[in-house]
């Protein structure tokens, strides 16, 4: 006679240790990165892994594509997996810079002050900046990585502004935009970088 055994449960979906050890460390460095910076302390921010090229990669609390709708989302890529402990701070501090010169869907900047110090520097790129942009912008439209119909005024408010900002206030080990026929940083541009840092910092 053929006696069916007890039901079989479904297998849960449990991470490896290895992957919850990875979100615990990276949910205690986005902590660190908002204890150490006063200007970053209220973001509400989600930190998570994800497949993909680069470091990681930032979605905006209004993108529509954002797995946490509301808030900021930083998706760590498997690349920031071997940088150092500074280097990985820099880059997560780096990247909630972006939430401080945006807007919310009404138009309102989530970061006044900050925001300003963006639209400051923004007027004072220049023409070899615009030129190294232009390329970026070019790029990113022929890699479909951008709307493509997204023009380059977008594009500087959206990305590159903040790309420019972000390589002096928070640069990577190679600190490419400091290097000759890179868009150097004009007097002008540094003193406004000095304010963001010090505002950053809660140093003002």
């Amino acid at each position: 006679m053929n006696i069916a055994g007890p039901p079989q449960q479904a297998p849960m979906n449990i991470a490896p240790p290895e992957n919850v050890a990875r979100q615990q460390g990276l949910e205690s460095r986005l902590q660190q990165v908002q204890a150490k910076y006063p200007a970053f302390k209220n973001i509400p921010a989600k930190i998570t892994s994800g497949p993909g090229n680069g470091y990681l990669e930032y979605y905006s609390p209004k993108e529509g594509r954002n797995p946490n709708p509301g808030k900021v989302t930083l998706e760590m890529r498997p690349l920031s997996s071997s940088v150092d402990e500074p280097f990985l701070q820099s880059l997560i501090a780096g990247d909630l810079t972006h939430y401080l010169g945006d807007m919310d869907e009404a138009g309102k900047p989530y970061d006044p002050k900050f925001y300003e110090l963006k639209q400051q520097f923004g007027k004072t790129l220049t023409p070899d900046q615009h030129a190294i942009s232009k390329q970026q912008f070019a790029d990113y439209k022929q890699n479909g990585d951008i709307n493509p119909d997204m023009t380059y005024e977008e594009f500087l408010n959206h990305s590159s502004i903040d790309m420019w900002m972000r390589g002096y206030l928070f640069p990577d080990p190679d600190n490419e935009f400091k290097q000759p026929g890179k868009g150097e940083y004009t007097l002008k541009q540094i003193q406004l970088l000095q304010k963001a840092r010090k505002y950053i910092e809660g140093t003002r």
